[in-house]
């Protein structure tokens, strides 16, 4: 992926655009580059308010800004949003298999509610 494609998709691509944000590891280290303001999840509430969302969070250092995330796309009128909370650490090891359940049964109501 070219550093201006990365750049592009952390800072203003995911408004416009239907397709998955770009993870830190697919970008390296552009990453870096991107201004810290822009990682602040709650300013995307508005432009990801019509799409479907799924919030897993764990007892982690992320848990308060995801749940932050979930109350800003919920002021919005976010239908489309499910949050759930797993006891578990950052990476789930523990919780694996509960995870992929979230996963598939979010993944499931999506194409049901499709057709």
């Amino acid at each position: 992926m070219s550093k201006g494609q990365c750049l592009r998709d952390y800072t203003g691509g995911t408004a416009a655009s239907p397709r998955l944000l770009v993870s830190a590891a697919a970008c390296g280290a552009y990453a870096a580059e991107v201004p810290l303001t822009d990682w602040d999840y709650v300013r995307w509430a508005g432009a990801l308010r019509g799409r479907p969302v799924l919030i897993v969070t764990a007892d982690d250092q992320n848990r308060a800004d995801m749940e932050g995330l979930a109350a800003a796309l919920r002021k919005n009128g976010s239908a489309a949003l499910q949050h759930a909370a797993v006891q578990s650490d950052h990476s789930f090891s523990d919780r694996r298999i509960a995870l992929q359940t979230i996963l598939l049964r979010w993944l499931e109501r999506l194409t049901s509610e499709r057709r």
